[in-house]
């Protein structure tokens, strides 16, 4: 009796030791509300991916960032919420939004697709917002909808852009340029000469952006 009480015990305190351990792991890997931490590296020659691509917010502030994104990546549309916070908190951001949409995600090219085209004509960053808002029911005459209320006034110069070889060079432009940074999965942000895989806190995303205006001097908030 002593000896199975013995066992029983030890055996709660194995699964405890390994309960812990599971805790740990999960706390270095994700943040207080879950999220995955992002891994982040310094990259040599990053500016060069900044140099294409529609700007999101402050087209004139010098802290540029460079996003790569799905727009049915649930956690890509949670960074549009962070770089709001940022913007909130009085720090203007210049983003660079490039494609890389994933195959597992059937209407996501044609949701980048409408983006390039759309941002011919409307104001980018708002075509962004709609299209990440519809991006669990993105119908052809939802995409539609949404360029047309966002501001494309030729809708009929829209719908050549959805079917052109010129939108398709683009999305590969944005895959090449994707693969030579080795993006594995997105969002993958660019802060400066800082490659951030995953989406970033709040926080986390403030201090990067202090560590780009050191780079400038005294650049503008």
């Amino acid at each position: 009796m002593k000896e199975s009480f013995h066992h029983i015990v030890t055996a709660l305190m194995v699964a405890c030791s390994v309960a812990s351990l599971v805790i740990v792991a999960k706390q270095n890997l994700f943040g207080a509300g879950g999220t995955r931490r992002p891994a982040v590296e310094k990259i040599s020659d990053a500016s060069q991916f900044a140099s294409r691509g529609y700007i999101l917010g402050d087209g004139r502030s010098p802290n540029k960032i460079v996003l790569f994104s799905d727009f049915q990546c649930p956690f890509c549309a949670k960074v549009m919420h962070v770089l709001d916070s940022l913007q909130e908190s009085g720090t203007s951001v210049s983003v660079v939004l490039r494609h890389v949409p994933s195959v597992s995600h059937p209407r996501a090219s044609l949701l980048a697709s409408a983006f390039e085209c759309g941002a011919a004509q409307a104001e980018p960053t708002a075509l962004a917002r709609a299209l990440f808002s519809i991006a669990n029911a993105a119908t052809d005459s939802a995409i539609f909808d949404v360029a047309v209320s966002t501001g494309v006034a030729d809708s009929a110069k829209f719908a050549v852009c959805m079917d052109s070889e010129e939108v398709r060079v683009v999305l590969r432009r944005d895959s090449l340029d994707a693969a030579r940074l080795k993006v594995v999965g997105t969002p993958t942000l660019l802060i400066g000469d800082i490659r951030a895989n995953g989406l970033p806190t709040p926080d986390s995303l403030a201090a990067y952006v202090q560590r780009i205006r050191g780079t400038h001097g005294s650049a503008a908030p």
